[in-house]
């Protein structure tokens, strides 16, 4: 029975000559974001990820680190007793591209001790410039006169439907174009042809009369 109990004292007293270093003035896993002040929206930025510990052996370790924008994370490394970080305080990195402001937030976490907490940093886009030169006044003058737009001459108006109706009679022309071609109207060759041919024509005069309407 002593044998046990001395055994188990050895091994108590290995642990402990193990374990206290690592956890003496030990601390959470802190965290300390790097972005640029102010970047352009569309332009790609390098986000730096500082991480201060105290402990990085077997037992006492930084577990995991990540970074994220809102809800998304952005970057995610996670260690193990195997696989710990280069050293207690070590620097982690991410690119990302900016659509606009952007408030990035990150976070580490010691597997003994727990996290700091978050750390935030954000990304400002410039404020857009505008120009010196005032628009022309919009009341009274030639150049700044201002109201509703007169109503169309009859004329106008006139020629105006006189549009609608060729685009009509036009849209109906190509139908029958169509049909007679593939044969569903049968017709003859030269009533078919002369078709095509009054179509060009009033084709032309639409377009003519169309971009006149709208000079």
């Amino acid at each position: 029975m002593n044998f046990f109990r001395l055994s188990g004292l050895i091994i108590a007293v290995l642990l402990s000559s193990v374990c206290l270093p690592a956890t003496a003035g030990a601390d959470p896993s802190a965290v300390r974001l790097a972005v640029p002040a102010e970047a352009k929206p569309g332009s790609i930025i390098t986000v730096r990820v500082f991480v201060t510990h105290e402990g990085n052996n077997f037992f006492h370790f930084t577990d995991w680190v990540f970074v994220a924008v809102g809800e998304t994370e952005i970057g995610r490394w996670e260690f193990a007793a195997d696989r710990r970080p280069e050293d207690e305080n070590f620097t982690r990195e991410i690119t990302y591209t900016v659509q606009g402001a952007t408030t990035f937030h990150a976070q580490a976490h010691c597997n003994i001790h727990g996290s700091a907490g978050p750390a935030e940093a954000t990304v400002r886009t410039p404020a857009l410039t505008v120009s010196a030169a005032a628009p022309p006044s919009a009341v009274g003058g030639e150049t700044g006169r201002s109201g509703p737009t007169p109503p169309a001459s009859g004329g106008r108006r006139g020629l105006g439907l006189v549009v609608l109706a060729l685009g009509i009679v036009n849209l109906l022309l190509a139908g029958f174009q169509v049909a007679s071609g593939r044969r569903w109207i049968p017709v003859k060759i030269p009533v078919h042809r002369r078709t095509g041919q009054l179509l060009a024509v009033l084709a032309l005069i639409h377009g003519l009369l169309a971009i006149f309407l709208n000079s």
